[in-house]
């Protein structure tokens, strides 16, 4: 269900201009940030392909999936390509608990009634189907064999029809981090190495991250890539935004980030007020 979220709420946030904001800024900043969203289907003219997309619900405090695949952006949209890097920036660290645990419905050798999946032509077969859960141990999606079909299983289970769509809901999630912190900014380490730094020649295929340098007291930009990323680590120096950097770790100026109308195309005219997410 669509909802409207009015951006004049967000004048009510009253802070410094510069760092050095008190923790109930940052808080107000953070939601600010985290609720200036565009979650239309559509934006900019889109010429990529439609995914599995993230935001941060206010109502409940934590990061929900959309309802339906949308066009490909960039964090700046407000949206964002995994749970993890939604909840990290927005909720302190806080993930699904069905991230922990088991995996749903797991199968033995064989299947006295089983649900056949879309691939499987074989009516004789009892062959468990092959579904993936995270393992919050191993810090890993992993495979099973459950009775029930993989690709209706329900939405808050620990049990996935791919390891890619694993991946995007509880990967980097660990079973002592799962419920995140009171403070924003709990999984924020900023005076620790950029996270997950990619190898020389690894660039290309990596994302586009930011970490604060203590040294410079500024943000910069690198490289990240997934299979870099630490197991058994909570606190992190790892930003997918520029002005998620700037508000946790260095000086942040909230007048650098007025949101751009112009770049939303989910809006008419006489709606100017109004995000359609």
């Amino acid at each position: 269900m669509h909802r409207l979220v009015v951006l004049l709420v967000a004048g009510a946030c009253v802070t410094s201009i510069f760092a050095g904001l008190s923790e109930e800024e940052r808080d107000c900043e953070r939601m600010k940030m985290c609720t200036t969203r565009n979650a239309s289907e559509n934006v900019d003219s889109c010429t990529s392909a439609f995914y599995t997309m993230y935001i941060y619900n206010e109502n409940k405090s934590e990061c929900e999936e959309l309802p339906k695949s949308i066009c490909y952006r960039t964090e700046y949209y407000g949206v964002f390509f995994t749970l993890f890097d939604c909840s990290h920036t927005c909720t302190g660290g806080k993930g699904p608990k069905y991230c922990t645990a088991g995996p749903y419905e797991p199968a033995n050798d064989t299947c006295t009634v089983k649900e056949r999946s879309w691939y499987d032509h074989d009516e004789n077969s009892t062959e468990p189907n092959v579904a993936w859960f995270y393992n919050a141990s191993s810090e890993e999606c992993a495979e099973y064999g459950t009775c029930k079909d993989p690709w209706r299983l329900p939405n808050d289970v620990n049990g996935y029809s791919k390891k890619y769509f694993c991946e995007k809901k509880c990967d980097k999630f660990t079973a002592y981090s799962i419920d995140g912190s009171v403070n924003g900014s709990g999984s924020v380490n900023c005076t620790a190495e950029p996270t997950a730094v990619c190898d020389c020649g690894e660039e290309q295929d990596g994302w586009t991250r930011y970490f604060y340098n203590a040294s410079s007291r500024k943000c910069e930009v690198y490289k990240a890539c997934d299979n870099k990323w630490p197991k058994g680590q909570r606190l992190f120096n790892y930003f997918v935004t520029n002005r998620s950097c700037e508000l946790e770790c260095g000086d942040y100026n909230a007048s650098n980030y007025e949101f751009d109308v112009s770049a939303r195309d989910d809006l008419s005219s006489q709606e100017d007020n109004y995000l359609d997410v």
